[in-house]
């Protein structure tokens, strides 16, 4: 056997990824097919990479942002689905990705602000 990252070499790669939100999920998919359990942490870094790839888009006017809050939403189901503790950060940070421009980001506010109330989280 060869070497095998850990979750905190993941962790690192995906903060790495900046506002390359691609790069950060499918890192983070890369993480799940080696067998390696996300943390909070790997969750809370690839939304913050959706997060500035929305930041990104909404600056150079491009219409991607969209996508990248359906992804911070689809990222916090799937952590909350694998019973990953996630924390505030994590919420807050899919949070801050749906605050911008398109018909639909009030949706996803609303959907994660009720995800926030279930787990007894204050934004």
């Amino acid at each position: 056997d060869g070497f095998r990252p850990g979750a905190a070499v993941y962790d690192a790669l995906i903060g790495s990824c900046g506002s390359v939100w691609g790069a950060a999920c499918e890192l983070l998919e890369l993480m799940l097919r080696d067998r390696v359990d996300p943390s909070a942490h790997s969750y809370a870094r690839t939304i913050t990479s959706c997060c500035a790839g929305a930041r990104q888009a909404d600056e150079l006017g491009q219409g991607a942002a969209s996508d990248m809050w359906k992804r911070a939403l689809v990222l916090l189901i799937d952590g909350e689905s694998r019973k990953v503790d996630l924390d505030v950060v994590a919420y807050n940070t899919a949070l801050e990705t749906c605050v911008g421009p398109g018909d639909a980001s009030w949706e996803c506010a609303i959907a994660v602000l009720r995800r926030m109330h279930l787990r007894f989280l204050s934004p």
